[in-house]
């Protein structure tokens, strides 16, 4: 709480570099949009918010994968498990490969193709310090090759959870990405994709439905201001809603119902997504997400879809084992 503010200054979204650290490859987690405070076995969650991993993961292996748009194809593998007096580890490895690109020279004439890809190595822990509270860090290495341009970056996550079981509550505050670029791109180091999150996760006493609500971006109010330009002209009602649209903008919502033991059913809501990327001839589902998971003996298999844009729908796939 000390260092935050001094990290926050001239922190603005879109201005940033590193953006698939944002990224989130597992289906659970993109369909119900991070959620914050959800305590269970899902390394994948743990990844995200280092202070909700716990020892109901260990060892457990998560493979991901996620057809992307055009020829964009991402897989990650994470790995959780205990280290003794420390609390509960993680190791995730991600890559990034955003396929075959045709080089030209400044009049268009083909040149021949290059290629563009990205890694990020993950090692995260997360520990009960408290009887209802977790605490979690996690260090990421981040390598990126832009054609014939490559950089390498460090950066931090830490995190707090408040977990009530009796009430099956849980509150998390989380600071991601920071850091700083170690070798440029040409010459100029550029900023990290900061940002703070606040969130929460409630699961029902008499119905098997878990709803997560997150507040994101708390480092900058209106980030939507090159969207909505605002004139001299408007009058209040309009800068009323402009301010709630950018508060809303703020606003990731979800919910899962777990239907039996085997089968779950998740679905979930993106208020900066829905505002940023609809069209508005045709808003269709965009902003929306859904996905499944089937809860087997041996292992888990998750899938889910999110609507980004009425250009198309990423698929995202993962299998979880317990070994």
């Amino acid at each position: 709480m000390i260092f935050f503010p001094i990290l926050t200054i001239g922190q603005t979204a879109g201005s940033s570099t590193y953006h698939a650290l944002l990224f989130s490859e597992s289906p659970r987690s993109i369909v119900l949009n991070n959620p914050m405070g959800i305590i269970d076995d899902d390394v994948n969650l743990g990844v995200y918010n280092p202070s909700l991993l716990n020892n109901k993961m260990h060892r457990s292996l998560s493979l991901n994968y996620v057809n992307y748009f055009s020829n964009i194809n991402i897989a990650s593998a994470s790995f959780s498990f205990p280290i003794k007096n420390f609390g509960t580890a993680v190791l995730s490895t991600k890559s990034l490969n955003y396929g075959k690109f045709i080089r030209t020279d400044f009049s268009g004439q083909e040149l021949g193709y290059f290629n563009a890809n990205e890694q990020v190595l993950i090692f995260g822990i997360g520990k009960k310090v408290f009887s209802k509270f977790n605490f979690g860090t996690s260090i990421k290495l981040f390598l990126s090759n832009l054609e014939n341009f490559s950089s390498f970056g460090v950066v931090s996550d830490l995190s707090i959870n408040y977990f009530n079981q009796n009430k099956n509550l849980g509150i998390s505050f989380l600071g991601r990405n920071i850091g700083r670029q170690i070798s440029y791109y040409h010459e100029k180091s550029e900023r990290m994709p900061f940002e703070l999150i606040m969130g929460f996760s409630k699961k029902l006493a008499h119905l098997p439905l878990t709803f997560s609500i997150n507040y994101n971006n708390l480092e900058k109010w209106d980030f939507l201001n090159g969207y909505n330009i605002m004139n001299e002209n408007e009058n209040l009602t309009n800068l009323n809603n402009n301010f709630w649209k950018t508060f809303f903008s703020h606003i990731s919502s979800s919910a899962e119902l777990k239907i039996s033991k085997v089968l779950d059913l998740r679905c979930g809501y993106n208020s900066r997504i829905r505002y940023e990327l609809t069209s508005p001839e045709l808003l269709g589902m965009v902003g929306f997400s859904w996905g499944l998971g089937l809860n087997f003996s041996k292992f888990k298999i998750n899938y889910g879809r999110s609507t980004f844009h009425l250009a198309g729908s990423p698929n995202y796939f993962s299998l979880q084992i317990n070994i």
